[in-house]
């Protein structure tokens, strides 16, 4: 699935879409800017399966904003503002767009000169497109990370209290899901629906390895977002940069079930990964990476009645 992932160049944290599998140039010497994200592609169908481009399921999701054409300018403007909170703000206001404005935000990918912001209207395209092809209802109910997205940590959040705390740490979160516009890498989930994780230091056996304790911690998590149907609004409470506050998380679904849901993934891997390929950029530099391996589908999916759920 599409990713956006983080990396600090130079003390400044930026974003680059990753879709699956390992990263490989296109060819010999392939050169990555200095101030520009990886484009990470998904690896394409194999020729026994057929592509089939995933319809227009849906025309956005809650908390989605339409907004006036010269608020857009002013927002695409602000991508290359000289302060990088600017240009962080800026991009999730843009990624909040209803996915009708995805042309106005190719047409600005395509004119625009300066690098690091071309990668976010880039990143933005991306989750516009995928959003309008993400559905709300279904038979599988889906957030929009994996296991290997989430960092487990038991904290002490009041110095004044010995009380350990779970927390979840978001490190990735996949675009064109609901919880792309409002989980950003860093954020740590302290509840979901006013429940507190349950999981502590003293309720964990002393010789439980840290794979089993991911693996307990990941259950309840997992478990509190299972009992909702596609397209229910959670409230979840994180910290960010220091301060707890509430966001509403809607949830997503896939129509297919069972093994059917695997390919459904691929078949949204290979729409992604074409629509990318067939977008033109004014940044000559912009470089795209594809990946060498493709990700094993029980990565995305898990099978049904699995105990070894990894993505959700």
């Amino acid at each position: 699935m599409v990713q956006i992932r983080w990396y600090l160049k130079h003390g400044v944290a930026v974003a680059a879409l990753a879709l699956g599998g390992l990263a490989l140039g296109q060819g010999a010497g392939v050169i990555i800017p200095d101030r520009l994200p990886l484009l990470v592609l998904p690896q394409p169908v194999s020729p026994q399966q057929v592509y089939v481009e995933p319809p227009v399921t849906g025309h956005g999701f809650a908390g989605d904003k339409d907004i006036a054409d010269a608020a857009l300018e002013k927002l695409t403007a602000a991508l290359r503002s000289d302060d990088y909170g600017n240009r962080e703000a800026a991009t999730r206001e843009l990624l909040l767009l209803k996915p009708e404005r995805l042309d106005d935000i190719r047409h600005a990918f395509e004119r625009e000169t300066d690098p690091e912001a071309a990668a976010r209207l880039q990143t933005v395209a991306v989750h516009l497109y995928l959003k309008a092809r993400t559905l709300l209802s279904g038979n599988a109910t889906l957030v929009g990370v994996r296991r290997d997205s989430l960092s487990f940590e038991l904290m002490r959040l009041d110095p004044q209290r010995n009380e350990v705390q779970l927390t979840v740490a978001i490190l990735e979160v996949e675009a064109g899901f609901p919880a792309a516009q409002v989980l950003f890498p860093g954020d740590r989930v302290l509840a979901i629906d006013g429940e507190r994780f349950q999981v502590a230091s003293g309720a964990v056996d002393p010789d439980t390895t840290q794979f089993e304790l991911d693996s307990i911690c990941f259950e309840e998590f997992r478990s509190k977002v299972a009992k909702h149907r596609p397209g229910d609004l959670l409230k979840f409470t994180i910290m960010r940069a220091g301060k707890v506050q509430d966001v509403t998380v809607q949830t997503a679904g896939l129509a297919e079930s069972g093994p059917l849901q695997e390919e459904a993934i691929l078949q949204r891997n290979e729409a992604a990964r074409r629509f990318v390929a067939g977008l033109r950029s004014s940044v000559k530099t912009l470089t795209l990476v594809m990946p060498g391996a493709k990700r094993s589908a029980s990565d995305l999916i898990p099978a049904p009645n699995s105990n070894e759920n990894t993505r959700f």
